[in-house]
């Protein structure tokens, strides 16, 4: 396999990135991190047959697209897995995608935001709602991910479009920055990728309630009409990190601004279940 160091700047830029976005989602979905490795991919033939599931997902609004690829063996273990920690292990066939989806989510999101971050401007990552034929890649990665019983596969690949467009709308101190250490270069663990994820922004709100209205009621709202929601005022509200429920609390006021004083953190086996 090659060495991942003959990658260009903005390739091997997207191979780390999209590696820790991988690894972040498994560490909120599953509350341990695995460790992650990654390689460039050599394919001996065009065209040759494979065997993954893939997935695509559109950078907005310039419809650019990468492809995660996964084999059916290795969707079904991760989703046992992540269904297993929020204690639904025992759910049926047509549902056994759900922590599959659900690390789909994770990832487009903490991809954007990293993406976001290189280019200092809004950027949003949707998901494929369905799986695709294998797409022709100019560059393919493959990640070896590692738990403490289990391993598998995940592989992800995009078109030389893709680093032309990175490198054209990057601001020049960023598309001009050093690439990653070439010391170990496959490597997301321990305190390295900690330190990367440190400077990762997530948008945190504080949800006092849901109400689900007919569309006929909708159309009636006007200014005073008051919607009732589903907590009563003596129930914590919860915050919500990354469209995900991480704690409960009561609302407060600092110095004139509302605030919320945390008086539970949720656990691990919960937070799937309260996905936004």
């Amino acid at each position: 396999m090659a060495d991942s160091r003959i990658l260009n700047e903005p390739a091997r830029w997207l191979a780390e990135t999209l590696a820790l976005a991988i690894r972040q989602g498994l560490l909120e979905l599953l509350g341990v991190a695995p460790s992650v490795e990654w390689a460039p991919r050599c394919q001996e033939a065009k065209g040759e047959v494979r065997e993954e599931v893939w997935h695509e997902y559109l950078i907005l609004p310039d419809k650019t697209s990468f492809w995660l690829g996964l084999t059916q063996e290795d969707s079904h273990a991760l989703s046992q897995r992540v269904l297993a920690t929020s204690g639904r292990e025992d759910q049926n066939e047509p549902d056994s995608q759900t922590g599959w989806l659900a690390l789909q989510n994770r990832f487009s999101t903490i991809a954007a935001q990293q993406f976001s971050g290189r280019l200092q401007r809004k950027i949003v990552v949707e998901a494929s709602p369905q799986a695709i034929s294998a797409p022709n890649f100019d560059c393919e990665i493959e990640l070896t991910l590692s738990l403490s019983d289990w391993s598998g596969g995940i592989q992800l690949g995009w078109t030389s479009a893709l680093e032309e467009w990175f490198d054209r709308e990057s601001p020049p101190a960023v598309a001009g920055r050093p690439a990653p250490s070439a010391e170990d270069p496959g490597k997301l663990e321990g305190g390295r990728t900690l330190d990367l994820l440190l400077d990762v922004e997530l948008p945190v709100s504080v949800s006092f309630g849901r109400a689900q209205l007919p569309l006929k009621e909708v159309l009636k709202l006007s200014s005073g009409s008051i919607v009732e929601l589903n907590r009563s005022v003596n129930e914590p509200v919860e915050v919500i990190v990354n469209n995900c429920v991480v704690a409960r609390g009561e609302v407060v006021v600092v110095e004139g601004n509302y605030g919320v004083r945390i008086k539970q953190i949720i656990s691990k086996q919960e937070r799937l279940r309260t996905l936004y």
